[in-house]
């Protein structure tokens, strides 16, 4: 939940956070980018369950790895299982 965002300039939950939908802000440069984004894909927010968020409605690829504690670890994992599958 430590890495869930929070109410305020970023955006808003639609409920309890972590467990509902994160919607962006759309008058703050950073929300704005994001919403336009998710409004590609049809969508208002990003659904979280448990402080993990699902992208699978949005997402253009797909990887699994093991995950670990360690979030920067867990994101060079899956960077690298990413470029395997684009060669």
């Amino acid at each position: 939940m430590k890495h869930t965002p929070r109410d305020g300039v970023r955006g808003h939950w639609t409920g309890e956070r972590g467990n509902s939908r994160f919607i962006p802000n759309e008058n703050s440069e950073h929300g704005k980018e994001v919403s336009d984004t998710l409004k590609k894909y049809g969508l208002e927010g990003i659904e979280y369950k448990d402080g993990v968020p699902d992208f699978s409605e949005c997402s253009e690829e797909t990887v699994e790895i093991s995950m670990t504690e360690n979030r920067s670890k867990n994101f060079s994992k899956a960077n690298a299982e990413y470029e395997k599958k684009m060669e």
